[in-house]
């Protein structure tokens, strides 16, 4: 063995020893992989991705900047409600618009 194969090993060990790998909370119950298989085969690399550096996808940040624009809308002046309106309906737009795509994509 090589110095590196060595090195992996032992790190490996020592991970065993300290009971880092232990996965007792899933030992013998069934992978539910139904979100794996609800999204697009062509976009699963790209959503497995962001999900491992903690980003959300697209339409995920859109759903909650519609939200945060709606709760100020109803919370905020008669003055400002046209052009908070105006950016909700262009974010709501834009969310449909990429739904739309997903779908259609997926059939």
């Amino acid at each position: 063995m090589d110095w590196f194969t060595q090195l992996a090993e032992s790190k490996i060990q020592e991970a065993i020893d300290n009971g880092e790998l232990r996965y007792d909370n899933y030992r013998g119950k069934p992978i539910d992989l139904d979100d794996y298989f609800r999204i697009p085969a062509q976009y699963r690399m790209s959503y497995q991705i962001l999900r491992n550096a903690n980003a959300l996808p697209p339409e995920v940040e859109l759903q909650k900047e519609i939200y945060s624009l709606r709760n100020l809308l109803e919370s905020s002046d008669p003055e400002e409600r046209p052009h908070l309106q105006k950016v909700l309906n262009e974010k709501q737009m834009h969310y449909d618009m990429l739904i739309e795509r997903y779908r259609s994509a997926k059939a």
